[in-house]
């Protein structure tokens, strides 16, 4: 993985980290729920090595939305 040094947030603010290499990927999805999550034309996701997130700050916790086919 690429090595780098990007902050980021939630959408709250209220949790915030810092990401210390690349991204394994990153997509966009179009369907209807996440445009209602996001409010655009679509959602945008990306996975991450947990061991590449670093300096976490406020509550974290898993979240999975279910999608039907």
């Amino acid at each position: 993985m690429r090595k780098m040094s990007v902050s980021g947030q939630c959408r709250c603010g209220r949790l915030r980290f810092v990401l210390r290499e690349g991204p394994i990927a990153f997509y966009l999805c179009h369907c209807t729920k996440c445009q209602a999550e996001s409010g655009s034309a679509f959602g945008q996701s990306m996975a991450v090595r947990r061991e590449a997130i670093d300096d976490v700050t406020g509550p974290a916790k898993d979240h999975t939305i279910e999608h039907e086919d």
